[in-house]
């Protein structure tokens, strides 16, 4: 699924800079969406195959698997909008204006080094007389506390912490309990969306969780089906099914904008349900697009450069936002990061590669493991 990231990836770059030859693949929402499906698929098949018999090994990993990269782009941030102060985002401007609350800079402090409640920035503003909190409830009061942060796009990571943390005891769930959950999760979302107008649903973890459990779903699909393809379709045809998973899942991300508005031109279907079907259709297409990927060093090359595009792409769009042409925007903004990303995989990346691999291989961290199972029959 490296590809599927990696398109996902510069979904979300071209979101904060401008189409690259016309191409505007799905827009941020859409794009982190797909990107925490992909994590519930992600996540309960490594605890399959790699710690079943260590949650301690699980969350080490973790935690160097995405700490790391975020401390390297938070750095590269830092120093970037300290020399090249904005006026589209302007973190230390921003610091500047609310000093004198010490609530705001330390909530901003923690967040920015700590990546927690980097999420629940999205519902906090702020004016001269302190935190307005939650901001849905007091429309066009304040400004975004979200401006405050050197990553902002750093709040999805703070629901993978939360995911993370949660994901090795879930992963011992009956799947009946998995498509339970997912779809009262669906239902309390959609409620939520009713009720409350202005809401940013998807930034709220216990209704943002349906789609990393409906990712951990499809990869019980998968190894259903990796058990039984395997005895019953011959390679070349099995080759082909996958194929055809691996291209419609493409085909998703990269014309998912247009499916959309087609569809609402349509006016045959609830915007909240069409949302609905299309995540469904893309995470019944990931064991495909998993099982055709995984077998080409290029799939999973582009997929090592997904997370450090995401991570240092934004102050790079502001420059070139405010520095270059609409017409230039997008891919110079590309072009740099996957520059900057190049050189963070061939220079710091083996490091920490080097450590969690020691991680994995230690017997020392295994002293109080515990077994996970799980039941793929509902």
């Amino acid at each position: 699924m490296g590809t599927i990231r990696w398109l996902l990836a510069i979904s979300v770059l071209i979101t904060h800079s401008g189409p690259i030859f016309g191409i505007t693949l799905l827009n941020g929402d859409m794009a982190i969406t797909e990107f925490f499906i992909i994590s519930g698929f992600l996540m309960a098949l490594i605890l399959d195959e790699r710690y079943r018999s260590s949650i301690k090994k699980f969350y080490v990993n973790r935690f160097l698997r995405i700490y790391p990269p975020y401390i390297a782009a938070l750095l590269f941030s830092i120093i970037f909008f300290f020399f090249y102060r904005n006026g589209a985002h302007n973190p230390w401007k921003f610091f500047n204006q609310f000093e004198h609350i010490g609530e705001f800079n330390a909530f901003c402090a923690i967040s920015n080094i700590t990546m927690l409640g980097l999420d629940i920035s999205r519902y906090i503003n702020i004016d001269i007389t302190g935190l307005i909190f939650p901001n849905f409830m007091h429309p066009h009061e304040g400004d975004s506390i979200h401006s405050c942060l050197f990553v902002p796009q750093g709040w999805t990571l703070a629901l993978e912490i939360w995911f993370y943390l949660l994901v090795p005891f879930i992963f011992r769930w009956r799947t009946g309990l998995l498509i339970l959950a997912v779809i009262l999760i669906f239902i309390a979302d959609y409620y939520t969306n009713i009720k409350i107008r202005g809401i940013d649903t998807l930034a709220f973890f216990p209704l943002a969780l349906r789609f990393f459990l409906l990712g951990m779903i499809t990869f019980r699909l998968y190894k259903y089906l990796s058990q039984h393809q395997g005895s019953t379709l011959p390679s070349p045809k099995k080759g082909i099914i996958d194929l055809i998973g691996f291209l419609f899942c493409i085909v998703l991300v990269v014309y998912g904008r247009d499916i959309m508005i087609f569809i609402d031109n349509l006016r045959l279907i609830d915007p909240y349900y069409r949302n609905s079907a299309y995540y469904l259709l893309f995470a019944l297409s990931l064991p495909f697009a998993f099982s055709f990927g995984n077998n080409f060093k290029i799939d999973n090359a582009l997929g090592e450069y997904s997370y450090p595009i995401y991570l240092f792409h934004y102050p790079i769009a502001k420059w070139a936002e405010r520095t270059l042409s609409d017409t230039y925007i997008g891919i110079a903004s590309l072009v740099l990061t996957m520059v900057i990303s190049a050189i963070y995989i061939y220079t710091i990346d083996p490091k920490i590669q080097s450590i969690r691999n020691k991680v994995r291989k230690s017997k020392l961290i295994d002293s109080r493991s515990i077994n996970i199972k799980y039941s793929p029959n509902s």
